[in-house]
């Protein structure tokens, strides 16, 4: 008895768990099929909704239409003060940002904005100022030789050649003298010596005397002669020579220094530009900026490199503001300066601001690797009015006016057909079908504008392109064969649907 109650429980189990398995299978067969009657039915639900008179439709009313482009853009001023790194990068990299004040902070004409490293400019500047005082010594040494030329040269003129000059005329005055004397001497001795009081040795003696006397007159005039006509000339050369070749090295000399210091003036000047001061008063906005080619970034902190000409810091207007918008190539000729836009902050979407176009870019916007052949155009926007809460960065969205019409018919977009290039609408007047050639005016992302072909309280059908096999269209003129052409085949069929696809789009200008 025991044991049969055992094999039943056993037995029960395993018919439990048997049904448990089959229900498991039962349950995913049903869910298989249900998806797959989910599939079918929204595959065959374009052709259920096409047949099925529950089509939406829109009563044609008038009311006023309004045609402006949406666009993105970015809040900035019109009126920057970009402040920029003017230390020189000497063959280096840059220079480093050791403070930098941060960013929001408003402040006065004066204050230090930026800190620049500036201790390899102070190194050069004292090795520069050892070799400017050693120029500085040569240059006055040069100086000192030059005027000791002027007054070498004064000093022979004005005193060496005088005293030379009178002592050769004191020798002569001497010379001529003695020869007087010496003349009357020997006319004497000849006197005597016709008498026979002296002997003809004595008067060879005295003849002698007076020849020497003259030699010695001679002698003195040759060289009064030789210092007035030569000796002069020529220590009038050297004395010149000496002042010209002194007066340039000192002009060298004096160059060289210059050039010197005036390089010693420019790296003062380079460490007095380490310390960036504002030019006006104003709230700071650091330089930030991010590659697009590439993941490299600037930002402007303390420790990052930055080259001459760098911009650090802008000091907007906050009086000025402006949106920078980017629109596509395709709407850039809606936009004309003077446009009104209405303009909303993410920051404050609340707020609604007012503006109007000031400028439009005549060329696109430069574009990164990956943005393929998208071109977008810079609109700039003056902000009419500007609140306290406005900051250069803040992501804007700009809505311009381009049109708007008051008492107009409208339909929306995809209720419009166009074929062979005109357009339709499906109505239904009693629940019957038909097609109404119309002419479009302005359209919008929304609305397209009717000027003619429908009437106030008229039942448009929306999505028309799904309902278009429920009317008859004019046929389009058939284009005749070329000879030569290829005969129709899969590519033939690719390209039908195509233009199928293309002339169910609903229209996108006005005309």
């Amino acid at each position: 008895m025991c044991v049969r109650n055992v094999s039943n429980r056993s037995l029960q189990r395993s018919r439990a768990g048997a049904s448990i398995v089959w229900l498991l299978l039962m349950l995913s067969g049903f869910g298989a099929l249900a998806g797959g009657g989910v599939y079918v039915y929204i595959d065959q639900q374009g052709d259920q909704d096409a047949s099925a008179d529950s089509a939406l439709t829109h009563t044609v009313r008038r009311e006023r239409f309004v045609h402006d482009v949406k666009s993105p853009g970015a809040v900035e001023s019109a009126s920057n003060i970009d402040i920029r790194c003017e230390v020189k990068s000497r063959n280096t990299s840059g220079t480093q940002i050791l403070e930098v004040i941060a960013e929001g902070t408003r402040v006065s004409k004066g204050d230090v904005l930026v800190r620049l490293d500036s201790s390899a400019l102070e190194s050069s500047e004292k090795q520069q100022k050892t070799i400017c005082n050693n120029k500085k010594a040569l240059e006055v040494q040069a100086k000192n030789v030059y005027e000791t030329s002027l007054i070498s040269k004064n000093e022979y003129l004005e005193g060496i050649y005088k005293q030379e000059e009178q002592v050769f005329q004191g020798q002569i005055f001497v010379a001529e003298e003695t020869l007087s004397r010496a003349q009357e001497y020997y006319q004497y001795s000849q006197r005597l010596a016709a008498k026979g009081y002296v002997t003809s040795l004595q008067l060879e003696a005295d003849r002698f005397a007076v020849e020497k006397s003259q030699n010695e007159l001679n002698t003195a005039r040759t060289k009064l002669h030789v210092l007035q006509k030569f000796t002069k000339a020529k220590k009038l050369k050297q004395f010149d020579a000496d002042i010209v070749i002194s007066k340039t090295k000192w002009d060298s000399d004096t160059a060289t220094y210059e050039n010197e210091y005036e390089k010693l003036q420019e790296i003062q000047a380079e460490i007095e530009k380490c310390t960036v001061r504002a030019p006006q008063a104003g709230q700071v906005v650091h330089a930030n900026r991010r590659s697009r080619r590439s993941s490299s970034e600037i930002i402007i902190e303390p420790g990052t490199m930055v080259r001459q000409n760098q911009v650090l810091i802008r000091l907007p207007d906050s009086s000025k503001m402006q949106v920078k918008a980017k629109v596509n190539e395709s709407q850039i000729r809606l936009f004309s300066k003077g446009l009104k836009a209405t303009i909303r902050l993410d920051a404050f979407p609340d707020q609604e601001l007012h503006g109007q176009i000031e400028r439009v870019n005549e060329y696109p916007e430069p574009t990164g690797w990956g943005s393929g052949s998208v071109k977008d155009y810079a609109v700039f926007i003056r902000i009419e009015n500007p609140t306290a809460d406005l900051r250069p960065g803040l992501t804007a969205k700009v809505a311009v006016l381009i049109s708007a019409e008051d008492n107009v018919l409208t339909v929306p977009v995809d209720a419009v057909k166009e074929h062979g290039g005109r357009f339709y609408c499906l109505v239904r007047p009693e629940g019957e079908w038909e097609s109404r050639e119309v002419k479009i005016g302005a359209t919008n992302d929304v609305f397209v504008v009717i000027r003619e072909g429908l009437s106030v309280g008229d039942e448009v059908v929306r999505a028309a392109s799904r309902y278009v096999d429920r009317v008859k269209l004019p046929d389009l003129p058939k284009k005749s064969g070329k000879p030569g052409s290829a005969r129709p085949g899969k590519g033939s069929e690719q390209r039908g649907k195509r233009r199928k696809a293309t002339s169910q789009r609903a229209p996108r200008g006005g005309h």
